[in-house]
């Protein structure tokens, strides 16, 4: 049996990976190479070093907070100074001139840590953001209402640890926050998909058709975007689409499949869509998928908070033409929605299938496949 060493950014409220997460990659591996390939999980959260096992890993992780403590006023004077478009390339340059500083230190660090994994995973978060200084440019304070200093924190941290594993050339998943980290990275464009966080009772709606034949789509603005049950936020709903080519097994390149594609967010991935990544698909609101408005529907049966009023509020809201939801960078895959929370419906599991492959492929391991699926 292999094992594949696999180091778990998680959301700094959180001490254990998402269970979705490691009921897809642990069934995945189960169901496909019949355990010949077994996944060893460990947790990276600087903001709970104290609570993390055992004791030497929890070490590491507490002389990580410490400098954390001390890199958030380099990178404000940084982004003061630069003329770079990009911080976190102005960052790099900065560690590069200054080994010795805090940034420089955390860096190496980072490094030893990462020298130890074959594998990379970036989950999505709940309250965490990308901290808006290291992509509006006109943003050069901590304190920017919805973000304050712990973001500018994660955000460094989370960055490096992709910089350094893209750079030793190891295979990295990410979702959602970790998708927008490596769209960042790229050197494409982040935006708030809106700027006031609206109550449910002030939700904007927006019900359409599913173009694909799938449930109707209810998509709705509370304090994110996202399409989830109107009366129960918990409750994952079917936003039925093709699964896209990459994903799909050459037997299977004539069938019809879908995965499920759960939205929760408030940043986009939009313009300038870096020439370094190869999109896979667009988001289903982005101009690329068009929208018709025969398609949209004012009221809807059980739903009363859907009004023509609310849907001109979405409509109003929305004002981003390009997203980008899937996409592929150097080793990264990212995704902006969450394939594993739905991972048992539809064709979902057809990517963590692509997935196990592709790191299999990168690390030089040749286990023999013995369920090709159904």
């Amino acid at each position: 049996m292999k094992t594949i060493y696999t180091l778990v950014v998680t959301d700094r409220l959180n001490m254990s990976m998402q269970p979705e997460l490691y009921y897809a990659f642990r069934t995945t591996a189960k169901k496909i190479y019949d355990n010949q390939i077994n996944f060893r999980f460990s947790i990276f959260n600087p903001f709970m070093a104290d609570d993390i096992e055992p004791v030497e890993w929890s070490k590491v992780q507490q002389d990580i907070a410490e400098l954390l403590n001390y890199v958030t006023g380099y990178i404000v004077d940084i982004k003061r100074t630069t003329r770079r478009k990009s911080l976190f390339n102005a960052v790099l340059n900065h560690i590069n001139k200054n080994p010795d500083y805090s940034l420089g230190r955390l860096y190496r660090k980072l490094e030893k840590i990462m020298d130890n994994f074959s594998y990379l995973i970036i989950e999505s978060t709940g309250k965490t953001v990308i901290h808006p200084i290291f992509y509006n440019r006109d943003i050069k304070s901590v304190e920017v209402g919805f973000a304050t200093n712990d973001d500018i924190k994660d955000t460094i941290y989370g960055m490096m640890l992709l910089d350094i594993a893209l750079k030793q050339e190891k295979p990295v998943f990410g979702t959602c926050h970790g998708a927008q980290l490596g769209y960042l990275h790229a050197g494409g464009g982040l935006k708030r998909i809106f700027d006031n966080i609206q109550t449910p009772e002030e939700g904007a709606y927006y019900p359409r058709r599913n173009p694909h034949g799938g449930p109707r789509e209810i998509w709705q603005i509370d304090r994110m975007l996202n399409t989830r049950d109107l009366n129960d936020f918990y409750k994952y709903s079917l936003v039925k689409y093709p699964l896209p080519a990459i994903f799909r097994r050459p037997e299977d390149k004539d069938t019809e499949r879908y995965i499920n594609r759960d939205f929760n967010h408030t940043l986009a991935m939009t313009t300038p869509v870096p020439k370094t990544i190869e999109v896979i698909s667009y988001h289903p609101l982005s101009s690329f998928n068009k929208i018709k408005d025969k398609d949209v529907e004012d009221k809807v049966e059980d739903y009363p908070q859907v009004t023509k009023e609310s849907i001109d509020k979405f409509k109003s809201s929305i004002k981003i033409n390009t997203i980008v939801d899937i996409f592929k960078y150097k080793t990264l895959i990212a995704f902006q929605h969450h394939p594993h929370y739905t991972y048992d419906d539809v064709d979902n599991v057809a990517i963590f299938e692509y997935l196990l492959k592709d790191i299999c492929k990168h690390l030089k391991i040749k286990p023999k496949r013995v369920n090709k699926g159904e």
